[in-house]
């Protein structure tokens, strides 16, 4: 159990990383986007 729980933990750290990762390049594209308009 207790290695399931920790793969599950590890499983959940690694989406939230992923998401940041995405939330970032999103910032990214969005300073862009606003670059070309200006």
């Amino acid at each position: 159990m207790a290695k399931q729980e920790n793969g599950f933990i590890i499983i959940l750290n690694t989406e939230k990383i992923l998401n940041l990762e995405e939330l970032t390049s999103l910032e990214e594209s969005q300073s862009e986007v606003f670059a070309e308009n200006a």
